[in-house]
C-alpha cells in the first residue's frame, strides 16, 4: 500500500521504467471525471493522453490521423458497451495497439 497524501501524483513516477514516456493514449469513456483522472495519471508518466466521451467521438478522433500506442474502452457506455467500440476500432488501429478494458461499475457484474 502507498499512503496518498493530499496534492500527491495519483500516480508514482518512480514506479515506471520510462518505456512509456512519449507514447500516445486515446481513453474512451462516457464519463468525464474518469477521463481526467486516467489523462492526469497517464500525463504524470510521460503518455500523451486525448480522452473522448463516445465510440463516435474516438472514429472522429481517429480520422484526424492521430497514432495512438492505447487505447483505453470504457466497458459501459449507454450508446455501445466498451466490446461494440472495441470490434468496430480496431481494424483503424496498428496491430501494436494495446487495448485496455476498463470500468468504474463497482457492482458485481459479469463480462462476456
Amino acid at each position: 500500500t502507498i499512503p496518498l497524501k493530499k496534492g500527491a501524483p495519483i500516480v508514482r513516477k518512480e514506479l515506471f521504467d520510462g518505456s512509456l514516456k512519449g507514447k500516445k493514449a486515446l481513453i474512451i469513456d462516457d464519463n468525464r471525471i474518469n477521463n481526467i483522472v486516467i489523462e492526469n495519471m497517464l500525463n504524470n508518466i510521460s503518455i500523451e493522453a486525448k480522452s473522448v466521451l463516445s465510440g463516435e467521438e474516438a472514429e472522429k478522433t481517429i480520422l484526424e490521423n492521430i497514432d495512438f500506442d492505447l487505447v483505453f474502452v470504457d466497458y459501459n457506455m449507454p450508446e455501445k458497451n466498451g466490446f461494440d467500440v472495441f470490434d468496430k476500432l480496431k481494424p483503424n488501429f496498428s496491430k501494436n495497439t494495446k487495448f485496455i478494458m476498463i470500468s468504474s461499475n463497482t457492482t458485481d457484474v459479469n463480462i462476456t
